[in-house]
């Protein structure tokens, strides 16, 4: 039962930080523009 209980109290832990990490923000990352492109070559066919 106190294992049971460890996880438990690890999982909420876990789940506190990741919404606290979120509500902060951090470095914001640009979008990426763009997408595949075909390739060009003469072994390429």
């Amino acid at each position: 039962m106190r294992m049971i209980r460890r996880a438990i109290a690890a999982l909420w832990t876990t789940a506190a930080v990741a919404v606290a990490l979120r509500a902060v923000g951090g470095v914001p990352v640009e979008r990426q523009s763009g997408g595949w492109r075909p390739l060009e070559g003469p072994d390429l066919t």
